[in-house]
């Protein structure tokens, strides 16, 4: 499975909040669907965050 950003995009505000809860979910998923030989990688940079 590939994704790739539209990294032209313009920012937008989002809620912080309901981003957080976003990303948890989506971390926490990654590791409980997958076996333990999955790894994901996350990184932060500035106002990005590559995932």
């Amino acid at each position: 499975m590939s994704i790739v950003a539209n990294t032209d995009a313009e920012p937008r505000a989002i809620d912080q909040h309901f981003m957080k809860r976003a990303l948890l979910n989506f971390l926490y998923n990654a590791l409980l669907h997958n076996d333990e030989t999955v790894t994901v990688h996350v990184t932060v940079a500035q106002d990005v965050i590559t995932i």
